[in-house]
């Protein structure tokens, strides 16, 4: 039975990273479509503040699971949005 409970709970934490890349994704796609990449940044910025929030309470451990899910989607997802950004910003400086 504890191993069930154990495969559960990795499982559980796998989906984290499934998740995390579709948000990756539709960040990435819809920051290309509007030539935008700040809001998305802080986007994903504003969810790392939600997900340390949550952990730094003092709550179950259901729910610091859930803070965990948002600062997993949010360092994901805000970080590759940065490296574009300065890639961008190099290339119209630094421009042949």
């Amino acid at each position: 039975m504890l191993l069930l409970v154990s495969v559960a709970r990795v499982q559980q934490k796998l989906l984290f990273i499934l998740y995390s890349a579709i948000v990756l994704y539709v960040f990435a796609y819809y920051s290309d479509k509007l030539k935008m990449r700040a809001p998305f940044i802080y986007a994903g910025l504003v969810c790392l503040v939600i997900g340390y929030g949550i952990n730094i309470s003092n709550t179950r451990n259901g729910v610091k699971y859930f803070g965990t899910f948002w600062l997993v989607v949010g360092s994901y997802s805000a970080f590759p949005g940065v490296v574009a950004w300065c890639v961008v910003l190099l290339i119209r400086r630094f421009h042949w």
